[in-house]
């Protein structure tokens, strides 16, 4: 596995040899920066990403390597929190919390313009985790949420928020999410 972009293209990233985690694939990463490269209303230096169920960190690495303000990786599984720490060591701009993605608090208010999600497959934690951000009020108006989850599974979206596109690539799809902008 490896950097797909930006500044760091090309670094190897370090992979979990439990069968756990299951990291984003080469190809899905590309296309998912892709759309953002091409849909994002700022650039990605001005954004503050946050990177749920981190695994690797793969997706929020990305982010960092096209030179992204900051990322927050929440992941609580210690094998994966164990390669998380050292596929991040090099960046700035980089915290971690060791905790549950769909219940995490933050010691102050923050509001992130970049959200992915990639949870275990299967396990409905797509929904807990869009209700915890709308919740916790973590996002705004203008963020994008993007959520992998397996080809065939269906997710129900909370009303807070409307899908604004659905990508399929091989055994996964990825929803880009938004909140929607009547909402207050």
């Amino acid at each position: 596995m490896r950097i797909i972009g930006g500044t760091y293209r090309g670094k190897k990233l370090f992979t979990p040899q439990d069968a756990q985690t299951r990291p984003t694939s080469d190809r899905v990463r590309e296309a998912i920066f892709n759309v953002l490269e091409s849909s994002m209303p700022v650039p990605f230096s001005e954004m503050s990403v946050l990177d749920l169920f981190s695994g690797t960190g793969a997706l929020g690495i990305e982010a960092l390597s096209r030179k992204a303000k900051s990322v927050l990786f929440v992941e609580n599984h210690p094998e994966a929190l164990h390669v998380l720490e050292k596929n991040t060591a090099q960046f700035k701009g980089v915290e971690i919390l060791k905790k549950d993605a769909t219940t995490f608090l933050l010691p102050q208010k923050k509001c992130f313009d970049l959200v992915f999600m990639d949870p275990p497959y299967g396990k409905d934690l797509i929904p807990k985790a869009l209700n915890h951000l709308y919740e916790k009020e973590y996002i705004h108006p203008h963020t994008w949420v993007v959520c992998e989850l397996g080809k065939k599974e269906e997710v129900p979206i909370p009303n807070e928020y409307h899908l604004s596109k659905k990508k399929v690539y091989g055994k996964t799809q990825v929803l880009f999410i938004s909140l929607n902008k009547d909402i207050s």
